[in-house]
């Protein structure tokens, strides 16, 4: 009977080391798909961003359920990633942040180092180099006392991304520190195991050191490692395929070694897919294919690639090329001329001369009106904080929209014509619309007076009516009034929000571009938002 008894517990415990092991496997199993997903899916992100994004989502939503926490830091981090590439800044940050956060209360360190890396180089895609070079020593510092292979991988990733800060080479001694910053990502990168992924980190890193070396005009060491490159790049890897072309080719331009260059110029733009993925790395092929060409003296070829140039940026809304069809059209009328009297050259710089001295002149006019109007606006922010009838910016600069408006504020006993509210309900829309003036949901993009009313449960008509009554101006104007007054407030008190650039605030504000920023705060301040910035963040720093 005992010894019935210890067979029973051998079988017992034989069947929970079973279910254990089993158990621990399908959890490896489990780790070793979510990594091999994520693995592809960063190669995905290189050459068809949109299905990337997609099935990125999916990775995220199955890691949740299957509580593999560490795969949705990873999975935001590549969501971060793949917007990176297709230049939306703010879905950047918010990925990004959101890993960074989840990575914290985990405490997976690599985690964390990757969101930092993503953070600091879309600060330095935004020429903000002072918080990219912040975010790049804390994801370095978490790394520091840590060798796995993990760890590695991430390092040099980093260390890449830190040679955007380090600027564009021009200077020898510059271009000798991102070598040495390239030669050390490689050797991170080498402490990888396994032998794809390595090969797949190696990369990047050959190719930024053929660079270094192309700016060092030293064209045998860079072939050397454009090459490597190339040799461990996979084939439907476009956007790496395009950007070593791209770089071989660059090699050439610089030995004014013209048909080589425009040959891989013109193959880095056929690897990439015809549609608006990878916008700005085409815009840096045409940009460097059209330059190539007006240096080899092929008019007509320049003028077609600028042309695309040109078409394809305003797609991106990232750059304005008003300048460049016009230096186009100068100089084909310079070409086309070249056989014409001496009198007529004398002419045309004669007329470019008067035209240079009016713009001089009117640029000075224009100056010192913008600064007397600054100087009037800054009086008046400034009595506004301090006299008693108007305590806050909030009063002094509603005084400066409906000036510059041509309207008058009413005072609040004024009779509100049109208004037909009780005085219950009319306090009570005062106290709600203090309560919105702070908040920042006047931030939202295409915030209406539907939604507000919808918020106050009022009528869209009663809420209008009250705002015009009140503020003495319409909805849209109160609502640009309010950002405006928010883009000075944060101008005066976050010393990192006057790093940013305008078309970032732009879209932070919550306008569909800079120019309709531009033009509310020009109604409201009778300047533009740039020279006011420019002016602020002068006398701050005083």
């Amino acid at each position: 009977m005992k010894k019935s008894k210890k067979q029973i517990a051998f079988v017992i415990k034989c069947i929970w080391c079973l279910v254990f092991m089993g158990f621990h496997y399908g959890k490896a199993q489990k780790q070793i798909h979510f990594e091999d997903e994520y693995n592809r899916l960063k190669q995905l992100a290189q050459s068809d961003i949109h299905s990337a994004l997609k099935q990125t989502g999916q990775l995220i939503l199955n890691a949740r359920n299957s509580g593999e926490q560490k795969f949705v830091v990873k999975g935001l981090y590549l969501k971060s990633f793949a917007y990176l590439l297709n230049g939306d800044p703010e879905s950047c940050f918010e990925n990004a942040q959101e890993s960074l956060e989840l990575a914290e209360s985990i405490n997976y360190k690599e985690g964390q180092a990757l969101a930092y890396r993503m953070l600091g180089t879309q600060y330095a895609k935004m020429e903000a180099s002072d918080l990219a070079m912040q975010n790049f020593e804390h994801g370095l510092n978490i790394l520091k006392k840590l060798r796995s292979q993990e760890s590695y991988e991430v390092r040099g990733l980093i260390l890449n991304s830190k040679l955007i800060v380090l600027g564009d080479g021009k200077e020898p001694q510059l271009t000798k520190e991102k070598l040495a910053v390239s030669l050390q990502v490689v050797e991170e990168f080498r402490h990888i195991e396994d032998p794809e992924l390595r090969n797949n980190q190696l990369v990047s890193a050959y190719t930024n050191i053929g660079y270094n070396y192309a700016d060092l005009k030293n064209p045998d060491s860079a072939n050397v490692y454009f090459q490597r490159a190339l040799s461990l790049v996979k084939p439907d890897n476009f956007y790496l395929q395009a950007a070593i072309n791209h770089d071989i080719g660059y090699l050439h331009m610089g030995a004014k070694d013209y048909q080589k260059a425009i040959m891989y110029f013109k193959k880095a733009l056929a690897i990439l897919p015809d549609n608006n993925d990878f916008v700005n790395k085409k815009i840096e092929i045409l940009k460097n294919l059209s330059q190539t060409y007006s240096e080899n003296g092929d008019q007509s070829n320049f003028i077609k690639y600028s042309q695309e140039l040109k078409k394809l940026s305003a797609v991106s809304n990232k750059k304005n090329f008003h300048s460049l069809e016009k230096s186009l059209q100068e100089k084909n009328k310079t070409i086309e001329d070249q056989n014409t009297e001496v009198s007529v050259y004398s002419g045309l710089l004669i007329s470019l001369i008067i035209i240079m001295i009016l713009l001089t002149v009117f640029y000075l006019y224009r100056s010192k009106e913008n600064q007397k109007k600054y100087e009037e606006l800054r009086k008046k922010i400034s009595i506004g904080n301090t006299d008693n009838k108007s305590s806050n910016l909030k009063d002094s600069l509603q005084e400066t929209s409906a000036s510059a408006s041509g309207k008058e504020i009413s005072p609040e006993t004024a009779v509100k014509s049109g208004l037909m509210v009780s005085e219950k309900t009319t306090e009570r829309l005062r106290l709600a619309l203090q309560d919105f003036e702070s908040g920042t949901l006047f931030l939202e993009k295409n915030f209406t007076s539907a939604k507000l009313a919808s918020l106050l449960d009022i009528s869209s008509r009663t809420i209008s009516d009250f705002i015009k009554a009140e503020k003495n101006m319409n909805f849209n104007w109160y609502i640009n009034d309010l950002r405006v007054r928010h883009f000075i407030q944060k101008l005066d008190s976050e010393s990192e929000f006057r790093k940013f650039k305008l078309t970032y605030i732009a879209d932070y504000l919550g306008y569909s571009s800079l120019g309709a920023f531009s033009n509310s705060f020009k109604q409201i301040t009778g300047i533009g938002p740039s020279y006011y910035m420019k002016n602020r963040n002068k006398e701050l720093e005083f």
